[in-house]
């Protein structure tokens, strides 16, 4: 009897030690959106599914783009109800004619259209998001333009200017659910949290502290109740006597109610870590550095693991995690 017992001990262990990778992923898994480039001119936009393991393009550059130049699909953001996507698309296929707009379709690649030909606006990737709700796209520019779109009709809703120097050359956004938006690599090095029509800001990071290690804080992502935000931090120890300082990247979190008790879930010496993104519920953080995509608990950052190895991902590659629509009722 003693043996049987220990027999199917053994085999219950045995089962769980060999259960596929699915089960270090709470909730329904979904899929990974990101940017990739195919060749030196051409990036698009994939989809990775976390139970088959299997990446697909779902956008294709056409056979009229002139091989010479340059196409330029990124920054996907799914809606709320992970049905649609909107992107960013640049060319020069028209005679070296530059086009930059923003696109929508459907989380499986078809129906793709433009939705607005934001004039006069330069944004790349990262710097678009979606409302709560769904009905509105955040974009903002290096330059300091916020425009409010309809995600219906691409028609500008509200427009708002920053003063000249207010971010860095590549800012990120994301939308939470309490309204504000957050804005990571401004001229102070932090994360801002904004109204989403414009106005002063709070700060939510706070990475030049005195010490020995000052740093910049960009990248930024809402958790699905809007009440934590994760954030790529690099950091460049003072007072270093090389040419070079030293440097350590990291990915933090912390709650926006209590911003000044943020904490690092991973780091690296090696490569920059960026574009964290929450899992639908929260308990993992998926972000990429030069060697590929990985995904982490979200609590403690271990133990990592690596979903896609690098192939055409670059510092300006943006991910997003499949949203899982909540129920009627549900909180």
């Amino acid at each position: 009897m003693r043996s049987s017992t220990v027999l199917v001990a053994g085999l219950v262990i045995s089962l769980i030690v060999a259960a596929p990778g699915l089960a270090t992923f709470p909730g329904n898994p979904g899929r990974i959106v990101f940017d990739s480039g195919t060749s030196g001119r051409t990036e698009l936009i994939y989809d990775y599914d976390l139970r088959t393991k299997k990446r697909r393009a779902l956008t294709h550059r056409p056979a009229s783009c002139p091989k010479a130049q340059w196409w330029d699909d990124g920054g996907a953001e799914y809606a709320p109800n992970g049905k649609i996507i909107a992107y960013l698309h640049r060319d020069y296929c028209d005679e070296g004619d530059f086009h930059n707009s923003l696109w929508i379709m459907r989380a499986d690649g078809s129906r793709r259209r433009e939705l607005s030909s934001l004039e006069g606006v330069d944004v790349e990737s990262g710097q678009i998001a979606f409302s709560p709700d769904g009905r509105r796209v955040a974009v903002l520019s290096a330059a300091g333009t916020q425009l409010l779109l309809d995600a219906r009709t691409g028609a500008v809703v509200h427009s708002h200017r920053w003063p000249a120097r207010s971010f860095g050359d590549h800012p990120e956004i994301d939308w939470g659910m309490g309204g504000s938006i957050a804005i990571g690599w401004t001229r102070h090095g932090s994360v801002w949290a904004v109204p989403s029509r414009g106005g002063s800001f709070e700060p939510l990071t706070f990475p030049r502290r005195p010490g020995r290690w000052g740093g910049t804080d960009f990248a930024v992502t809402f958790s699905p109740s809007g009440r934590t935000v994760a954030f790529s931090r690099t950091e460049e120890r003072r007072g270093s006597v090389y040419e070079q300082p030293p440097l350590r990247y990291g990915i933090w979190r912390t709650s926006t109610t209590k911003p000044h008790r943020a904490r690092r879930i991973v780091v690296s010496r090696r490569s920059e870590l960026s574009s964290p993104v929450f899992s639908p519920d929260g308990r993992q953080v998926a972000f990429f550095d030069v060697y590929g995509i990985s995904v982490v608990p979200s609590s403690s950052g271990r133990p990592s693991r690596r979903l896609l190895r690098s192939g055409g991902l670059g510092y300006d590659t943006r991910l997003d995690w499949q949203p899982v629509p909540r129920r009627r009722g549900q909180r």
